[in-house]
């Protein structure tokens, strides 16, 4: 079979993109098997419940919200109680079950390999206590929260706590959620719990969590999270504080604000470490699935520019342009500093490149250019140029022809004329 080189050219490079996306889905496809393998053991086990077909469909929701209760640290490092590594994991599980203690002389895993230790952590200790001590069945928020509980305060804490009981004695919604408030005499759980027990109250969606930051939990202040009585907190019969809601909008937005920690490391070596976003420090597959569910996403009760280019960002890798170009233009609006300008503009260049609208594509990477120059602004502006550039010369190349056909059926239809009336 013969073909010219453009159509071999194209050919090589879509086998190419083929061959890439093959490899690229084998190393997704690699990045979840051991999990896969992991939870075939569980799959002879009875599920009465239904809870333990809802923990293996929710593992990339379980290990997003531990990632902002417990962070991820390129350091081994001390936490009070045990040397930490990963997303806070003082025991590192080994495929078969078997485990170790972190040392200050572990190796400090990356964010990949930390992800499936934190699936055999899943595995081994945290779905065997949500499969033996709940007795119930549980929605995706409740159980979300009851493994953020689990994974934070153990495994003998959580078999015995209020929490567990109330759950299993039928308590949903606030008479539930009012049990997180038990472990106020552990720092940082009653935090953790906060935005948990908002979502088991539907006061909030599991969509706000998808922009906070690692610990922003730990920018809120007791009178953020509890109703006071005469400047204390409110305390019900049952010695249980009384959750304040009424501002969760408030508190979500200083979760999403920056935060530093101070971590001790080996000889008590102390470090300033900068928390990141959650979707930064968990493996893309994590953060596909879980923003998967939000297509339409669009946050526009969060009025800042850092969410609604995040919404952009979704939507666009969803394929709803039109929603990217609106959530863009309103990043723009509440835009103030030149970075978030500059991301609001890529992200409306991106969605008129989508749309086949390169000339205002271009413009919008030019002005991103123009206040927060980046390569990859440049590099669409480049695309765009080529993309519009070719356009043009097809259009040009259709016009020709288009005129060189009508010319030739025009000149066709003099030449019969004249032969006609020559007989």
């Amino acid at each position: 079979m013969n073909m010219d080189n453009k159509t071999l050219k194209l050919n090589i490079l879509l086998g190419s993109m083929l061959a890439g996306g093959v490899v690229a889905g084998c190393a997704d496809k690699q990045d979840k098997e051991e999990n896969t393998n992991e939870q075939t053991q569980q799959e002879t086990i009875s599920d009465p419940y239904g809870n333990v077909k809802l923990f293996e469909d929710s593992r990339s929701e379980i290990k997003f919200a531990l990632a902002f209760v417990e962070n991820y640290y390129e350091y081994i490092y001390w936490c009070g109680e045990a040397w930490t590594a990963g997303h806070g994991l003082t025991i590192l599980y080994n495929k078969d079950g078997t485990s170790k203690k972190v040392t200050s002389s572990t190796p400090v895993p990356t964010i990949a390999e930390s992800d499936v230790y934190t699936g055999r952590y899943l595995t081994f200790e945290v779905l065997p206590d949500i499969k033996k001590y709940v007795n119930v069945p549980m929605d995706k928020n409740t159980l979300v929260a009851a493994c953020v509980l689990r994974y934070c305060v153990g495994g003998k804490n959580f078999r015995n706590s209020k929490f567990v009981e109330a759950l299993n004695a039928g308590k949903t919604g606030a008479d539930l959620a009012k049990t997180l408030t038990g472990w106020r005499q552990q720092p940082g759980v009653l935090n953790r719990c906060y935005f948990f027990a908002a979502l088991i109250m539907g006061k909030m969606q599991y969509s706000d969590l998808l922009f906070l930051r690692a610990e922003g939990c730990y920018k809120l202040e007791i009178s953020d999270m509890v109703v006071l009585e005469n400047g204390n907190p409110k305390c019900d019969k049952d010695d249980f504080y009384e959750w304040d809601f009424s501002k969760i909008r408030q508190n979500l937005e200083k979760a999403k604000q920056p935060k530093t920690t101070t971590l001790v490391l080996n000889e008590g070596v102390k470090k300033s470490v900068k928390c990141k976003n959650v979707k930064d420090i968990v493996p893309d597959y994590i953060w596909q699935e879980v923003s998967n569910g939000y297509k339409d996403a669009v946050f526009y009760t969060e009025v800042d520019a850092n969410s609604q280019n995040d919404t952009s960002y979704i939507a666009y890798q969803n394929g709803n342009y039109d929603i990217a170009l609106k959530a863009a233009k309103k990043a723009l609006k509440y835009a103030t500093t030149d970075k978030q300008k500059g991301a609001a503009y890529y992200n409306m260049g991106m969605a008129y490149l989508a749309k086949g609208n390169y000339s205002r594509a271009k413009d919008c990477f030019k002005q991103s250019l123009a206040v927060n120059e980046t390569r990859a602004a440049q590099q669409q502006f480049d695309i765009a140029q080529q993309k519009q550039n070719d356009k043009r010369q097809k259009t040009t190349r259709n016009l020709i022809l288009g005129t060189v056909a009508i010319g030739a059926l025009y000149g066709g239809r003099k030449y019969m004329m004249r032969r006609q009336n020559h007989r």
